[in-house]
């Protein structure tokens, strides 16, 4: 295997560069702060196109270069060891994984055709769903996905109804007796902070 500094030297984190042929990938040999499993998704996605001789890859001293170059970027924006070698950026790598394959969206064209889904896919989390919009793979149901995404997040919070208690009077009196007590304390205190000369004499 082709290493580069900590990491094995993958194109992409997923084709080995120094094979003859495209006929070896890793996938889901990744590390972000998202979930690995749409981005493993997306690596396969990305392989079945490869293997299939839909999609070429580039020369092997073009991978080379690309591997050592996104090494610099890794050691550059994260802290790389023996342990931790395979960081990516979640959203960035899933736009360029999603390149490749011809699935990114058009945020231009989405502004102009529609513009609600323009702001889900814009200012909403990234899901699955917005790489199944356009290209292969498309699915129909996509929009609707986007869009009700979190109505399936807050649907689990909302099955059962939890009643109100109606406040009780003892509840109410306790309360109004500690409001009068704070209330006369703090009298108390700014008296004596205003007038300790008085309160002094009037003692004596």
């Amino acid at each position: 295997m082709y290493k580069s500094g900590h990491r094995v030297g993958l194109y992409k984190h997923v084709f080995p560069p120094n094979l003859e042929h495209p006929t070896l990938a890793l996938v889901g040999f990744i590390h972000s702060g998202g979930s690995v499993m749409p981005q493993a998704e997306m690596q396969v996605r990305w392989v079945a196109r490869v293997f299939k001789g839909l999609k070429q890859l580039p020369s092997n001293q073009s991978m080379i270069k690309a591997v050592e170059k996104d090494t610099k970027d890794i050691e550059k924006n994260y802290v790389v060891s023996k342990s931790t070698p395979l960081q990516v950026d979640f959203v960035s790598y899933m736009d360029d994984i999603a390149g490749e394959i011809g699935v990114r969206p058009s945020l231009l064209w989405l502004l102009f055709t529609d513009y609600l889904l323009f702001k889900r896919v814009l200012w909403g989390p990234v899901t699955a769903y917005q790489y199944r919009l356009t290209g292969p793979g498309k699915w129909e149901g996509a929009r609707e996905a986007i869009i009700t995404q979190f109505d399936r997040v807050y649907q689990p919070l909302k099955t059962r109804k939890v009643p109100e208690k109606e406040p009780s009077l003892s509840g109410l009196l306790m309360k109004l007796s500690l409001a009068v007590l704070a209330v006369g304390g703090a009298v108390y205190y700014a008296i004596q902070m205003l007038y300790p000369t008085f309160t002094h004499r009037q003692s004596k």
